[in-house]
């Protein structure tokens, strides 16, 4: 467009020249389309934290390997940082105090962190994190190696971050029982919605990934596909901490070898319900012997501890997890406390859905146990076709209220017949095809994946059995695939049509509902809407699981215009006083001595001025009463990123 009013200038004469001056002028402050621009450090901008800031919204920042000695902040921009790759693109902490990347100002999915090694982070204030701080946020951060970090690998604080694909690692606790250097939630924040978090009392101090404080922007955190090994915590879990953190997805990550005084892979304590699915998980060690006052009830690999189980209507879930040969270094001075090895439910409200679990400890302690602690309610959970074993100890396999639920509900405990227990292999604790794990699963446990920690098709039959059956654990032997819909939604509208006065808005109702292999997030929002009609949700994004329907409220609303029919335009910004002056150029233009050279300008300049007005953005060239309804159609879309599903729905909206 600017280049066409160019080529026109440049070939006129005066009295032309002086009308497309002015045009190219308006042109010229007319915005352009968003932009999306590359930028690339130390090529572009010397420094990463140069680049943020000089970044906008849409942009990427690529980094040229290297090692950057800079803490950095997104500033709240919606903006990809990615390295060339993780092994040689590093971010070196220490530059200043605390940790190494931060996102504290409301970043969203599409503030994105790729492909660096960050390493070398201590905190400092409160809130703060050694490698990554999340604070009130929920942006990606994927396929990064962070190692040898202080006080958390990754501490998220009344947030709901993506976290995907990385190796956290090396993570320390400074001191064995002083409170510095660590991971915590702030102190006396009375805007936090989580009083009483766990994370203030008891901060993490060597952590690899800790979550406290429940989100504050309706998504659930999801940590997926990550590998979580060799970090050692003094004063809080090895692996994963969940502390009031919501409804969190722990989906596919490895959790292994970790240590911690008290439990080593996973502890989710307080207001949260995790969905815990296809983990691996060997190798932990639970060293409560360090502990001045060794407290052996809560030693342990993986423990529902507190309230776990219950947020907002979300019930946990621990399944198709493969959890082996997790130590216990058990101490208690406590009379009648049982010990457990491998998993242990404390109390619970509703019971915990376990199934399709192979779960194998070692010794003189239960595998499994529920009942840990005496809060009440205390329901026991629900075991479902699990293999649950102790070796050469002769101690019960199941512990508490629920061993009684061994031998029903199809749960066995005998020997997975794993095809190699050596953790250091590739692919550990794989089965071979005579396990009596392989084919003996259940098919509708709750949020079933669609595919094995491997990516292979979930429920094959590699038995031949007349019907295809999961496997138990992480795995699933090959076979022969069951056909299985898609994660996915539908979506529904109540009414369809409505009509609408000017004064009163009107509400209809949507309803979200998932098949039992989706979970996820799914955001609404209204499409081809009319500069008549406004509309809004409540709430805007919808958490979905378990086969459960959701719903959601939009509401519509006439705008103050509405009653008026009005000629618009979309683009940039031209406004009618701008047109106005433009005609007014042109009728007090001297006249000219020939019809036929009038009649070339003023066709010049229409030429010229209606592109412009034609790549107008809301500007309402001309209001006309209307005297009877008019009808809208609106729709409706719902959008997952989570499976990159989309439905939409139409309603017809009348103003009356």
């Amino acid at each position: 467009m600017r280049r066409t009013l160019l080529i026109l200038l440049l070939s006129q004469d005066g009295f032309v020249r002086r009308c497309l001056l002015l045009l190219l002028a308006t042109a010229l402050a007319v915005p352009s389309a968003w932009a999306q621009t590359t930028i690339h450090v130390p090529a572009d901008v010397a420094t990463i934290q140069g680049a943020i800031q000089s970044a906008s919204n849409g942009d990427t920042i690529l980094v040229a390997p290297g090692t950057y000695r800079e803490n950095i902040d997104f500033l709240g921009k919606a903006i990809t940082v990615e390295g060339a790759s993780a092994a040689t693109t590093i971010l070196q902490g220490g530059s200043s105090a605390g940790a190494v990347v931060k996102f504290v100002s409301g970043e969203g999915r599409d503030s994105v962190l790729s492909n660096f090694t960050i390493q070398g982070g201590v905190p400092a204030a409160v809130p703060d994190a050694g490698g990554i701080l999340v604070y009130r946020a929920s942006p990606t951060i994927e396929n990064n190696i962070i190692r040898n970090n202080t006080g958390c690998g990754i501490g998220g604080f009344d947030s709901s971050p993506l976290i995907t694909g990385n190796l956290i690692t090396g993570t320390v606790g400074l001191q064995e029982y002083e409170l510095i250097a660590v991971c915590r939630d702030p102190w006396g924040d009375n805007s936090i919605p989580n009083t009483g978090n766990p994370a203030q009392a008891t901060p993490a101090n060597g952590s690899g990934i800790i979550l406290a404080g429940l989100p504050i922007d309706g998504q659930q955190a999801q940590l997926i596909g990550n590998t979580i090994s060799n970090n050692s915590s003094y004063l809080s879990p090895g692996g994963i901490w969940l502390a009031d953190a919501g409804a969190p997805l722990i989906e596919n990550n490895i959790i292994a070898n970790n240590y911690s005084y008290i439990d080593g892979a996973i502890e989710a304590s307080g207001n949260v319900a995790p969905v815990i699915i296809q983990n691996l998980i060997y190798d932990n060690v639970s060293d409560s012997t360090k502990m001045v006052v060794p407290i052996g009830v809560i030693n342990i690999a993986v423990l529902f501890g507190g309230y776990a189980p219950a947020f907002g209507g979300i019930t946990s879930v621990f399944a198709e997890n493969t959890v082996v040969d997790n130590q216990s270094l058990y101490q208690s001075y406590f009379v009648g406390s049982a010990g457990v090895s491998q998993v242990g439910v404390g109390s619970a409200p509703t019971p915990i859905p376990i199934y399709n679990n192979i779960i194998i400890g070692g010794g003189t302690l239960p595998a499994f146990a529920c009942g840990l602690l005496i809060d009440t309610p205390n329901v026991a959970p629900q075991l479902s076709h699990n293999d649950i074993v102790v070796t050469g100890g002769g101690a019960a396999a199941v512990a508490g209220p629920c061993a009684g639920q061994m031998g029903s509900n199809s749960n066995i405990s005998v020997d997975p017949l794993f095809a190699s227990t050596n953790s250091s292999a590739a692919n550990p604790f794989q089965l071979t095809l005579q396990s009596p794990a392989v084919d003996a699963g259940e098919n509708n446990a709750p949020d079933l994946p669609s595919e094995d920690i491997l990516g292979h098709p979930r429920i094959q039959n590699a038995k031949g059995l007349s019907t295809a059956i999961i496997d138990m654990g992480v795995y699933e032997y090959p076979g022969v695939p069951a056909q299985l819909p898609p994660p996915d939604f539908t979506l529904q509208v109540s009414p369809s049509a409505l009509s609408l006065s000017s004064s009163e808005p009107a509400q209809i109702a949507v309803t979200l509902t998932p098949n039992s292999a989706f979970t996820g997030n799914v955001a609404l929002s209204c499409g081809s809407l009319p500069a008549a009609l406004s509309c809004s949700f409540s709430p805007q994004s919808v958490f979905l699981t378990d086969g459960a329907a959701q719903n959601a409220t939009l509401t519509i609303t006439a705008n103050a215009q509405a009653n008026a029919t009005s000629i618009r335009t979309t683009g940039g910004i031209m406004t009618f006083s701008s047109v106005s002056a433009l005609i007014a150029v042109i009728l007090f233009l001297p006249p000219f001595s020939a019809h036929r050279r009038r009649s070339r300008f003023l066709a010049l300049c229409a030429f010229a001025l209606l592109p412009l007005l034609l790549s107008s953005c809301n500007a309402t060239l001309l209001s006309i009463p209307q005297s009877h309804p008019t009808s809208y159609s609106v729709t409706i879309t719902a959008s997952s990123n989570s499976v990159q599903s989309t439905h939409s729905a139409s309603v017809l909206v009348t103003i009356q």
